[in-house]
């Protein structure tokens, strides 16, 4: 009898033990699932569509619990209120509170959008419906403006890339200042690239999107990429869906910033790249060499034989082809440090082996080059013989940093190379090269793919001249095709593809000048019409891509 009582209360004392270590070992709590409905606005004080309104306060009521960490920046009020950064404004439970007292126009209608201004306290979802009107004088304004900005390159760029473009209306009309001035209307696009600008009066506006990139509200053309609306739009009736292609480009007037004397050499500093360049001696009788350093932005003119100060009228021009023209007083010293030393390098272009009957060779150097011996350089044929370049035609670049040979191969040959012999070449610091030589392969066409097909475009692409490319992922032109205007075919045929990922473009060349012409928001000139085939171009080794057609736009 005892022993089955011990045994009662050991197994009583084991029962509670148990569920005394269940309770301190709870499982997780799931929380139910998650809140993906984002908050409303419900209604607002003054609703939407009043009038006469004096300023004060203003508030908004959400349909749950809200944040409003970054308001300043995110929320958008059109036209622009002054003291923007100073808004007063305070959150609490569903509520939101903004305090406009001395910075209202008379006689103005106001939008208000705070969509991306506030978010759910706690999963972060946007807003949704927090928009609304109000006029300080009798009436609201009912024009609006809507559109789409898109960037032509978007197939290049990650699928995870989601860009907001900021978009501004300005009244006025004088381009030359924009870049100091705030819109008097300033939205943002939605991921899709759609904006709208509603509640506008009649008049004449400017239309400009940007990415916005420091969140200052202004059109920085020199780091930003954007697109405009050439021309002005008249606004007296609603208009139809503008569409703003956005691409880098840097319409910023084209100034001369400094000269600075380094040595043996001058540095010409610009504002922005340099894309072309004439250079005169005055009097026109010595021979002048430069290169372009830092990113194009500089010119560096050397100093000609037993010269200390050197006359040069400098025209230079920018991508949009503006230009200016100066007249150079340089001067140069005896140099504290010894020139860097000339430096080439050897490729095969387009690839590393060579194909079909020809063999193009690059020798880049590090600067300019002021003579060369013909009889320094030789090919190098499979049976170890050598030939001179005596007879055959060289290509130097303006500014004699790049040296193009180009040469026949027999079919039968596999393998070529190229001889550079010391002192072959010698630059215009007086150093000479060393010996270098690279040998270039016949490359297997199985080792490569080919795309062949043809473009069918509309009528008004149809009328100017085509340029299509097939550039890399990085954009670098791989393949050209040019189409005069009315051509009645449209075909384009490209071998020896390195196997990878390809796009398309098309150029609608309206000026002639055989490449893409960015627009001048100055000018109001707007940007020659770019298109990129929205799929990628998968080549393969030994693969064929036939009879594919293209659509633009």
């Amino acid at each position: 009898m005892l022993f089955y009582r011990t045994f009662q209360y050991g197994l009583f004392v084991a029962w509670v033990v148990y569920g005394l270590w269940g309770c301190a070992n709870p499982l997780p709590l799931t929380g139910g699932e998650k809140d993906t409905i984002p908050p409303r606005m419900l209604w607002s004080a003054p609703a939407t569509g009043t009038t006469h309104f004096q300023g004060g306060k203003l508030a908004l009521y959400f349909s749950k619990p809200i944040q409003a960490d970054n308001l300043r920046e995110q929320l958008i009020i059109a036209p622009q209120i002054d003291g923007r950064q100073k808004l007063r404004y305070k959150v609490r439970g569903h509520r939101l509170w903004l305090w406009l007292n001395d910075s209202l126009q008379s006689a103005t209608t106001y939008t208000l959008n705070a969509n991306r201004a506030v978010q759910d306290l706690h999963e972060g979802l946007s807003a949704e419906g927090a928009t609304f009107a109000f006029s300080t004088g009798p009436s609201i304004d009912s024009l609006s403006i809507t559109g789409r900005v898109w960037d032509p390159y978007a197939p290049l760029h990650s699928p995870q890339t989601i860009t907001f473009y900021s978009v501004g209306l300005t009244r006025h009309l004088h381009t030359d200042s924009l870049w100091n001035r705030d819109y008097e209307y300033l939205t943002r696009s939605d991921s899709s690239g759609f904006f709208q600008i509603p509640y506008l009066k009649q008049g004449k506006y400017l239309l400009h999107a940007f990415t916005d990139k420091n969140k200052n509200g202004r059109l920085d053309s020199d780091t930003e990429a954007h697109g405009f609306v050439a021309g002005v739009l008249r606004l007296d009736s609603t208009l139809s869906p503008q569409t703003l292609p956005i691409l880098p480009s840097n319409t910023r007037e084209l100034r001369l910033l400094g000269v600075r004397s380094l040595g043996h050499y001058a540095e010409v500093n610009y504002s922005k790249a340099l894309a072309n360049a004439r250079l005169r001696a005055l009097p026109n009788t010595l021979k002048i060499h430069y290169q372009y350093v830092k990113d194009k932005q500089n010119l560096r003119i050397y100093a000609p034989p037993h010269t200390d100060s050197l006359s040069v009228m400098a025209q230079v021009y920018d991508a949009l082809g503006q230009s200016r023209t100066d007249t150079l007083s340089l001067h140069f010293e005896a140099a504290y440090l010894p020139p860097k030393a000339l430096n080439f390098s050897i490729h095969t272009h387009p690839h590393p082996q060579f194909y079909g009957d020809s063999i193009t060779w690059h020798l880049n150097f590090n600067k300019p080059i002021v003579a060369f011996r013909r009889d320094s350089i030789y090919r190098i044929l499979p049976d170890s013989s050598r030939t001179d370049w005596q007879g055959v035609r060289l290509h130097w670049s303006a500014t004699r940093e790049r040296l193009i040979l180009r040469d026949k191969v027999q079919k039968a040959t596999k393998q070529v190379g190229l001889y550079v012999g010391a002192n072959a070449f010698r630059s215009v610091e007086g150093d000479s090269t060393a010996v270098q030589y690279l040998f270039s392969a016949r490359a297997n066409e199985d080792h490569f793919g080919r795309v062949q097909g043809q473009i069918q475009v509309s009528p008004a692409l149809a009328k100017v001249p085509l340029l299509l490319h097939l550039l890399n992922p990085k954009r670098d032109v791989m393949r050209r095709t040019q189409y005069p205007p009315n051509a009645t075919k449209r075909p384009f045929d490209w071998r020896w593809l390195p196997p990878g990922k390809y796009f398309i473009r098309l150029i609608a060349d309206a000026d002639h000048n055989g490449r893409w012409t960015a627009g001048q928001l100055q000018k109001q000139q707007g940007h020659e019409e770019l298109y990129l085939y929205p799929k990628a171009i998968l080549i393969r080794a030994n693969w064929w891509i036939e009879q594919l057609t293209i659509r633009f736009p």
